[in-house]
C-alpha cells in the first residue's frame, strides 16, 4: 500500500513539475490574404521586372509577415524594392536594416529568398505590401532566342 502511494505521489508530482515548468505557447497570427497582384515584364535584355502586391488583412496583432519568393538555380533578384500601406495610410517605401519597426530583412539560399517585412500591425488592420524586383538570369541567351 505504502508502494502504491509513494508511486502516485510521484507521478502527482511530475505532472506539477510539467505544469509549472513547460513554457506558454504563442497562438499564430490571424490574418487573412484578401488581394494578391503580380504583374511581370520581360525586359529586352531578357531580365524579368516582376511586382507583386499582397494584401492581408488581421484579426490580430503581429510584428510583421514573410514573403518567399522561389527562383531558379541560375536566376538572381537585383534592385528589391519593398513599400507598404497600412489601412488607408500613405504607401511607404521601406528600407533594408536589422529588422527594425518599418524595414526588411532580405535572406537568400538554394531555393529562393526570404523577405522579412517588419511592421507593428494591430488587431484589424489592413496591410498592402508591395515588392518590385528585377529577376536576373545568371546565363542569358541572348543571341540565341530573339527578344522583340
Amino acid at each position: 500500500m505504502k508502494k502504491i502511494g509513494a508511486l502516485i505521489s510521484t507521478i502527482f508530482a511530475f505532472i506539477l513539475v510539467l505544469f509549472f515548468c513547460a513554457n506558454p505557447t504563442k497562438a499564430d497570427v490571424d490574418y487573412n490574404i484578401s488581394n494578391l497582384k503580380i504583374t511581370a515584364q520581360v525586359n529586352t535584355d531578357g531580365s524579368l521586372t516582376m511586382k507583386r502586391q499582397v494584401s492581408y488583412d488581421f484579426d490580430s496583432s503581429a510584428h510583421g509577415v514573410y514573403y518567399r519568393q522561389n527562383l531558379a538555380k541560375n536566376q538572381d533578384l537585383v534592385e528589391p524594392s519593398v513599400s507598404i500601406k497600412t489601412n488607408n495610410g500613405p504607401q511607404v517605401k521601406i528600407k533594408q536594416d536589422s529588422g527594425s519597426n518599418n524595414s526588411y530583412q532580405l535572406s537568400h539560399d538554394n531555393n529562393g529568398y526570404r523577405f522579412k517585412v517588419y511592421h507593428k500591425i494591430s488587431a484589424d488592420d489592413r496591410l498592402i505590401v508591395t515588392l518590385i524586383s528585377i529577376e536576373l538570369r545568371m546565363q542569358l541567351l541572348i543571341g540565341k532566342i530573339p527578344l522583340n
